[in-house]
Parts: structure tokens; C-alpha cells; sequence
């Protein structure tokens, strides 16, 4: 491989993601569920830690943005509440959509991935926002906890689940 060959290949990553910023900062819309994911699953091309998003909607449902909140490592992220509240603020968010990936497991939701959107569920509450949704996402798959009934009673606020009893 020659060397312009190998500085190429070095700044495609680089060149991707401000190519995905570019897209960002032109608010884009989505009308399902798999093409957020999609989105959603490009913001963690560059990691195979886990890292926790939030993003931003407005009164109408609009996309505002994004923030990392939370940082981890190949098993698990935290959030910074902080960080969260301050970006909600920040951007007059009504709404909040959590992201969040399993760079080598199943998308599906791990008791602290529960525990931690409840927390945050109470968290955005207190400010008077809503949350929307967690999404979990792998390198293919992905899981809306609001879509899925078993997780459904988080985001009414409900302490347990009824599957529980």
C-alpha cells in the first residue's frame, strides 16, 4: 500500500463524521423509527466504548439537536444529569429522546439501561419535559423501550412494571 493510499483511508472516518455534521446542522426530519435509529447508530461510528445521547425536540416534535451526555466503556455508560440538564435548558427542549449503543451485545436493555431511564425519566420531569423514548442500538439492530410493552410503563411514569408482579 503506498503512502497516499494509507492517508486516504486514514481520513475517510474523520471526513464521514463532518459530513454527518453538515447533515445535523441541517435539522433532519425522520418519519419512523428506522431511519432515527439509522440515524442515531452514525453517531457512534467513531467508538466501541458505549456513550449516551440526548436528543432534542421542540413543542411541535421537531428535531433540535444533539448532546453526548454520558460516556463509558465497553460495557456500560453513565449519564451526566448535569450535562443533561444543561443541554435541555440550553436548547428549551420540550422533549427528549435517549440514545444509546451496545457496540458488542444484543440491543436490548440491561437492568441498568432500565434503572438509569428512570432516573432520567424523573429527572426530566421535574424540569417539565418529556421523555420521549430510549433507543438502544447495535450494528444492526436496534430497540424503542417507548414501542416495546415491556417497557412501555417507564414513560408514564410508573414504578414497576406490571410484567414484575
Amino acid at each position: 500500500m503506498t503512502e497516499n493510499a494509507a492517508c486516504l483511508i486514514t481520513m475517510i472516518l474523520p471526513l464521514y463524521k463532518r459530513y454527518m455534521e453538515n447533515i445535523n446542522s441541517k435539522k433532519p426530519e425522520f418519519f419512523s423509527k428506522e431511519e432515527l435509529s439509522e440515524y442515531i447508530r452514525s453517531l457512534f461510528l467513531d467508538t466501541n466504548d458505549e456513550r449516551l445521547y440526548a436528543l432534542a425536540y421542540d413543542s411541535s416534535r421537531r428535531y433540535i439537536g444533539y448532546r453526548n451526555i454520558g460516556d463509558g466503556d465497553i460495557r456500560s455508560s453513565r449519564a451526566d444529569i448535569r450535562k443533561l440538564s444543561a443541554f435541555v435548558l440550553e436548547c428549551k427542549a420540550t422533549g427528549i429522546i435517549l440514545a444509546h449503543n451496545h457496540p458488542h451485545g444484543i440491543a436490548l436493555p440491561s437492568q441498568e439501561d432500565i434503572d438509569c431511564t428512570k432516573y432520567i425519566y424523573k429527572i426530566l420531569d421535574a424540569l417539565k419535559v418529556r421523555l420521549l423514548d430510549h433507543i438502544i442500538v447495535n450494528e444492526s439492530d436496534y430497540i424503542s423501550m417507548a414501542e416495546t410493552m415491556r417497557y412501555t410503563y417507564i414513560f408514564s411514569g410508573i414504578e414497576q412494571s406490571p410484567f414484575e408482579k
